[in-house]
């Protein structure tokens, strides 16, 4: 759990927490405004989860939506429970945009519109803009 934790920023990029459930900017943007929804406990397999944490999920994901739709107004949003190489129940949130988008200046195109999102092939972000896209984020949920 630290190392997923680490690996993805968590404590640094976290935007909001519902339940068990903490949403983060996900370093590696895939699209702007990427997402980790994790589990905030140890739990390799979806299987596990409590019905409890089933509950709310359902509530995590209709944040996740808002806190995309306030901010961006994707087109669609992927979800992606892959836990290939990190063992935690997590999703990788992919806003999909068929038009480019603009943030602090610059465009974004969604590369891979309409077929799946790459997830290994991420946008060019710096530190400045990663923390900006928090920054924004924080400003729409209010």
């Amino acid at each position: 759990m630290k190392a997923f934790r680490e690996k993805f920023q968590i404590e640094k990029f976290q935007l909001q927490k519902t339940g068990s459930w903490v949403i983060s900017l996900r370093p590696q943007q895939v699209t702007l405004g990427s997402l980790i929804l994790s589990l905030d406990r140890t739990c390799p397999h979806l299987g596990e989860l409590t019905e409890l944490e089933g509950k709310e999920l359902s509530e995590a994901f209709k944040l996740v939506e808002t806190l995309l739709e306030k901010t961006f107004h994707p087109d669609k949003i992927n979800y992606l429970a892959l836990m290939m190489v990190d063992y935690q129940v997590h999703f990788h949130v992919i806003p999909r945009y068929e038009k480019p988008i603009e943030f602090d200046g610059q465009q974004y195109q969604d590369q891979d519109w309409p077929k799946p999102p790459n997830v290994l092939s991420p946008l060019e972000l710096s530190e400045n803009n990663l923390i900006s896209l928090k920054q924004c984020f924080k400003e729409k949920a209010n």
